[in-house]
């Protein structure tokens, strides 16, 4: 993964990890409200649901630096309005391409 994915996939993690010892320290204590203890933890849970996703991606690096290329075209020639993108998902010698259209603006 490169830098940016990876270090916003262990800061994820490293949050949940901080939430989770500091909730079971607060949690401990005598005069804990077991209210906050109960939505800190349903919190800490939807955080693993997401970091689980995120980690489990397999192209999350290509994503990553895929949204980084298009925002620098985009940039350079803002009337760009589509991408054309070859992601090789296996070593080959010969060309055996699928064809995925994404259009988030049509229903």
């Amino acid at each position: 993964m490169d830098n940016n994915a990876l270090s916003s996939v262990a800061g994820l993690e490293r949050i949940i990890i901080g939430l989770a010892q500091g909730l079971q320290k607060y949690a401990q204590k005598e005069c804990a409200n077991e209210m906050y203890v109960r939505k800190q933890n349903e919190l800490i849970l939807d955080l693993t649901k997401l970091y689980n996703q995120l980690s489990g991606l397999k192209y999350l690096e290509l994503w990553v630096d895929i949204e980084d290329r298009i925002e620098r075209l985009e940039k350079f020639d803002p009337e760009l309005n589509a991408h054309t993108i070859v992601i090789h998902t296996k070593p080959s010698n010969r060309n055996n391409y699928s064809f995925i259209e994404i259009n988030p603006f049509t229903s």
